[in-house]
């Protein structure tokens, strides 16, 4: 009878493990890409519902080509601080032809977060 008390115990443990465990759902899985002049620069995996900071103050806007290739909406704003909402790219390979931007947030849904 011991061993198997022993079995649920372990049992009772790894579920405790599996469902404390965070997972990647704090994140887009995939990358999402940009340009500054002729430069290609990109975002691998990153955070959802955290405003990325694309341009410094130095710096031109992020410019087409945009390429979504994450799971996430990808929301662009004009502004350092994603305040100022202009558009949003769909997931899994979505692009836009042109914007002008300085911020980006990922999100589960294409509604302005």
């Amino acid at each position: 009878m011991r061993p198997f008390r022993y079995a649920i115990g372990a049992a009772l443990g790894a579920l405790a493990l599996v469902v404390t465990i965070p997972t990647s759902a704090n994140a887009a899985v995939g990358e999402f890409t940009y340009q500054y002049g002729d430069v290609v620069r990109g975002l691998t995996n990153p955070a959802n519902d955290v405003c990325h900071k694309i341009a410094n103050d130095d710096q031109a806007p992020g410019t087409e080509p945009l390429l979504n290739a994450t799971n996430m909406y990808a929301h662009l704003y004009t502004d350092d601080e994603c305040l100022d909402y202009q558009a949003v790219i769909p997931p899994v390979r979505g692009t836009i032809d042109y914007a002008l931007f300085h911020s980006v947030k990922f999100t589960n849904f294409p509604n302005e977060p």
